[in-house]
C-alpha cells in the first residue's frame, strides 16, 4: 500500500498522529474539518485506488452491537469499531465493495476506545463474550497504527 495523500482532522496534534505520518516521508498532509470534504476517486472502484488515509476522532461509540442481517436473531457479535478499510485491493473482498471507500480512515482517539473496552470487558466478565472488527477494518492495519502501544 503506497500512501500518497494523509488526511488529518483538524485540532489533533499528538504522538500518536505523527507516529502514522512519520511512516510515509513522502506524502502530502492535508487538514480537514468534515470528512465528507475529502476528495473521492467516486468513478473508480475502490479496489482500484488505495493512496489515501485519513485520520480523525471517533464520536460515538467504539464497541456496537453487531446489527445482523434483517429479521434475524441476534449473533451476539460485537465489533471494536478502531478504523475503517483495508490496504489490499483484493477484488473479491467484500470490504471494497460494503465500504465503497478510496481509503483507509484510522482512529486518532483510540485511548477512548481502549478505556470503552476495558469498561465492556469488566461488565460483562460472567458472559462468553464475541468481539472483533467485523466488516469495518482488516487488521492488517494494525502494522500502520499500531494500537497497543498506546497502552504503555
Amino acid at each position: 500500500m503506497k500512501i500518497n495523500k494523509i488526511y488529518v482532522q483538524k485540532d489533533i496534534n499528538d504522538k500518536f498522529v505523527e507516529s502514522i505520518i512519520s511512516k510515509y516521508p513522502g506524502a502530502v498532509i492535508n487538514e480537514f474539518e468534515n470528512i465528507k470534504d475529502i476528495p473521492s476517486n467516486t468513478n473508480i472502484l475502490p479496489f482500484l485506488i488505495k493512496d489515501k488515509l485519513i485520520i480523525a476522532n471517533k464520536k460515538g461509540p467504539f464497541i456496537i452491537n453487531c446489527p445482523c442481517s434483517p429479521k434475524q436473531v441476534s449473533c451476539g457479535y460485537y465489533i471494536l469499531d478502531w478504523g475503517q478499510g483495508c490496504p489490499y485491493k483484493c477484488s473479491y473482498c467484500y470490504l471494497n465493495y460494503y465500504q465503497n471507500m478510496d481509503g483507509i480512515l484510522l482512529y486518532a482517539n483510540l485511548s477512548e476506545c481502549f478505556d470503552q473496552l476495558d469498561k465492556f470487558l469488566l461488565n460483562n466478565k460472567k458472559d462468553l463474550i464475541r468481539i472483533g472488527t467485523g466488516e469495518f477494518i482488516d487488521l492488517s492495519l494494525i502494522h500502520i497504527s499500531e494500537p497497543t502501544r498506546l497502552r504503555r
